[in-house]
């Protein structure tokens, strides 16, 4: 079962959690980094990566750059990947092949196996004779 997230990473600091809402545990100086670069690296994980990660085998199916802002000092992109995949790993990986260090500074499930956020409903809009059961 396949899950895709939007994922929006912070370079130049890393934290013990791999997100934001760590203790920062280090820092860079921002370096010069090409929009070509970052594509590089994304196309470098597309549809060929599987990751083992302690005991579990994962796959990258797609990975698609949807905006990187070097003044913002932030990237986002889409993945679609297993079920188990870390995201906080990933994008540790991203990172490194980028010559840096990030951390997660958001994290949205778009998607998982059949069912799209775009069929999510507010809280208050759930009726009984919606549930799935």
């Amino acid at each position: 079962q396949f899950k895709t997230y939007e994922v929006e990473m912070k370079l130049y600091v890393e934290t013990d959690t791999g997100d934001i809402t760590g203790q920062i545990i280090k820092d860079e100086n921002p370096q010069t980094l090409t929009e070509n670069q970052v594509q590089a690296v994304i196309d470098s994980f597309n549809d060929c990566i599987p990751v083992e990660i302690p005991t579990r085998l994962v796959k990258i199916r797609k990975i698609k750059l949807l905006n990187y802002s070097p003044k913002a000092e932030k990237i986002n992109f889409l993945v679609e990947c297993s079920k188990g995949t870390y995201i906080r790993s990933l994008v540790k990986d991203f990172a490194e092949k980028l010559g840096t260090i990030a951390t997660v500074n958001q994290l949205r499930r778009i998607s998982s196996g059949n069912f799209h956020i775009k069929q999510a409903i507010k809280l208050e809009e759930v009726k009984e004779e919606k549930l799935i059961t």
